[in-house]
């Protein structure tokens, strides 16, 4: 029988194998089974693909992505004769990259959301989040297509990544999303000041908004019915 069996390539929907020919000659048929039973000789039920070569390496391919899949190889002599099947082999496939798909904005939080691109449910994606687009720092690991990120600082740009990572660990690249700002939280209310004759300082607190956030104040007469000015600064 085949001995040495290992993985030397691996993809998204692909694997290949490759093994000893043991003292078997060149142009020997060898048969290679793959599953993701964790015995493909004795699936007890489960899927098995069989495929023939008279190379010593095969790869298989139609996989799912990230799914352990397990293969052993036996080999054939010219009379049709096989041999026991060799020891077993496993691998992950790897993942698919998530895709971006949408944010859904509040004043301190945003529901980042993706689409899974062809993985398994119990595929899990890493997001990364930043707001200076320099220092990501992660949001955790789910087998979820979102992420509900809150305590963000309000009126503020955001950049998020995520990426799916396959049962064997492995990584994707990155899903870059557009940049998403939070909302603008209300100014609180504060005492004007400078009240002369005619004209008035108005006052207000920032409400946890970030720098930059741009502010309209405005002054009526007549409970804001009609506007005798306003005005906008920045914070």
């Amino acid at each position: 029988a085949p001995d040495e069996l290992g993985i030397s390539e691996v993809w998204v929907t692909s694997a290949t194998v490759q093994w000893s020919p043991s003292s078997n000659p060149a142009g020997t048929l060898y048969t290679v089974l793959a599953s993701t039973a964790a015995n493909p000789s004795a699936a007890m039920g489960a899927v098995v693909s069989a495929s023939s070569t008279y190379a010593v390496s095969l790869t298989s391919a139609g996989l799912s992505a990230d799914t352990t899949y397990y293969f052993q190889v036996q080999a054939v002599n010219h009379d049709g004769v096989a041999t026991g099947y060799g020891p077993v082999v496993s691998t992950s496939t790897l993942a698919f990259p998530p895709v971006a798909s949408s944010a859904t904005i509040a004043v301190s939080s945003i529901v980042f959301s993706w689409s899974a691109n062809g993985n398994p449910p119990s595929t899990a994606y890493v997001g990364w989040i930043s707001s200076d687009n320099v220092t990501f720092n992660e949001t955790g690991r789910a087998a979820a297509t979102s992420v509900a990120i809150s305590a963000l600082l309000s009126n503020t740009t955001y950049y998020f990544r995520a990426q799916a990572v396959n049962n064997g660990n492995v990584a994707t690249d990155l899903a870059v999303f557009a940049p998403a700002a939070t909302l603008a939280a209300a100014p609180a209310s504060a005492q004007p000041t400078a009240v002369t004759t005619g004209s008035v300082t108005a006052n207000w607190l920032a409400n946890g908004n970030g720098p930059g956030t741009l502010f309209e104040a405005q002054i009526s007469t007549d409970n804001f019915a009609s506007l005798d000015a306003s005005s906008r600064t920045l914070n």
